[in-house]
């Protein structure tokens, strides 16, 4: 089990190395990059607003606290400010990631097409239109209904100290995972239902789990999904071409 959540690991840091020693795929993640780092700056800016405005209500509420309690009313400001920062934190990386996945997918399958030309020898077939639409229609479906459980899962994550949160990365993590293999799918004109039936065997959903949960946690940081993601896309190709493809 160990195995084959590291040799998920691998994939996704192997992925990231071939984009960045790769300087033809960069023109690919230019556009899905800038689109991204406008969100960041939107959500951060919108942070700072409503983060000013509530520190703003706690000072209000301290100051009609008595003296023998103007440390407790501290505590409480500093606790309130402290959940808030790393729950909006959490809800502005986890949307940009995935809002990158979905609008990222217009760019990086062109990308994924070069990469597999050239590493493993396949040339895709031009896709018709009806199924070009329903590709991105799977597609879009999955990347909303993560964005649709990040709220719930921040709850889970809050109401359940420990387990929440082991919660929240695992169906996260699985769920960025599968979305990595999208791109890849498409090029061999795999539905997306199909791709996650497929995915049947405990060892597959190991290795995705290993791939998915350490792509989710190095989003987490702060702008650093716009570096990684494009990389992942790759490293998603490669799980797939190495690990499902033929099934």
């Amino acid at each position: 089990m160990f195995a084959d959540l590291t040799r998920g690991v691998h994939y996704l840091i192997e992925g990231i190395r071939l984009f960045y020693t790769d300087r033809s795929l960069w023109k690919y993640a230019l556009i899905p990059m800038a689109m991204t780092l406008l969100v960041y700056l939107f959500f951060m800016r919108i942070l700072w607003w409503y983060g000013s405005l509530l520190l703003g209500w706690l000072r209000e509420m301290v100051l009609v606290l008595p003296s023998w309690a103007a440390f407790a009313g501290d505590f409480f400001t500093g606790t309130v400010m402290l959940i808030f920062i790393l729950v909006a934190a959490l809800v502005i990386m986890g949307t940009a990631g995935s809002l990158y996945e979905i609008f990222g997918g217009l760019f990086f399958d062109s990308m994924v097409e070069r990469f597999e030309r050239k590493h493993f020898g396949y040339h895709a077939v031009p896709p018709a239109k009806k199924d070009l639409f329903c590709f991105w229609r799977d597609s879009l479906c999955w990347g909303t209904g993560t964005l649709l459980l990040i709220p719930l899962m921040l709850l889970t994550a809050l109401l359940i100290p420990f387990f929440g949160k082991v919660l929240l990365v695992i169906v996260l993590g699985y769920r960025v995972g599968i979305s990595s293999l999208f791109c890849a799918a498409f090029c061999h004109r795999q539905e997306v239902r199909k791709l996650r039936r497929d995915i049947g065997s405990r060892q597959k959903f190991m290795v995705i789990l290993g791939f998915g949960v350490m792509l989710y946690l190095l989003t987490l940081i702060p702008f650093l999904s716009i570096i990684v993601l494009p990389g992942a896309v790759l490293g998603g190709s490669l799980l797939y071409n190495k690990e499902l493809k033929g099934d």
